[in-house]
């Protein structure tokens, strides 16, 4: 007689924020949490990565191609998954920039959204009379390819890969060159011949990709300030 099998059946639903398409899920299970696990120890971004699409894709019943889902989609997805599978808080640590004191925070998954630009931007952007360029939000894929690590954005290799990734095409009166066709010397070579005008309008796009966000506000333990951040990226809600 075989093993019954259990926990296989979608029991909640949630909402993909770039679609607005509901469906359902179900909790990962201890495979997939190995699955997680093992990616983790490795300490490469890309395994981990990699990992966490797989878990949604094993646990939403739906059609998920992580060549066009956005990051930020992942993002609540696996938050949502880790929430209904694990618990639905998570506790992290932050320091107080008055007295450096550090504490843990309760943070509840549930109530993490994403946040979007308060004015949608333009996917277009004119750089020259005869010059535009159509912008995207880069899928999942594309940030895992490029080697894009959430947590280094700040530095300046990352932010041009991110750049690169939100150009969907090259405009002039005559053509439509999709940036993603060219190698990466070429692509270089573009992003820096740009002014510092016609790169702001760029990066301005790029820093309002939608993503999920929770802000803190609380009172620190040591000295009673009050301490207040956003947390964005999933690392930010497991450290």
């Amino acid at each position: 007689m075989a093993l019954p099998k259990i926990n296989m059946a979608p029991k909640y639903s949630m909402t993909v924020p770039s679609t607005g398409e509901e469906v359902m899920f179900r909790p990962f299970l201890v495979k997939e949490e190995k699955v997680l696990m093992m990616a983790m120890e490795t300490g490469d971004n890309k395994s981990s990565l990699t990992a966490i699409m797989d878990v949604i894709k094993s646990c939403v019943d739906a059609d998920i191609d992580e060549n066009d889902v956005t990051a930020f989609d992942v993002e609540y997805m696996f938050l949502q998954l880790r929430a209904k599978s694990v618990g639905e808080t998570s506790k992290i640590g932050t320091a107080c920039e008055a007295c450096g004191h550090e504490q843990m925070i309760v943070v509840p998954l549930n109530d993490i959204q994403v946040k979007q630009p308060s004015e949608p931007l333009p996917d277009v952007i004119e750089l020259t009379k005869d010059i535009s360029i159509k912008m995207k939000w880069p899928s999942y894929r594309n940030l895992i390819d490029a080697g894009v690590e959430p947590e280094k954005l700040n530095e300046l290799d990352s932010v041009f890969k991110l750049i690169a990734l939100c150009i969907d095409s090259v405009m002039t009166q005559e053509e439509q060159m999709k940036l993603s066709d060219e190698s990466e010397e070429d692509q270089q070579e573009f992003l820096e011949s740009l002014n510092s005008e016609q790169f702001t309008k760029i990066k301005e796009y790029v820093q309002n990709i939608p993503t999920v966000r929770y802000d803190v506000s609380v009172d620190c333990e040591g000295c009673g300030a009050k301490i207040e951040k956003p947390l964005t990226g999933i690392a930010n809600f497991f450290s």
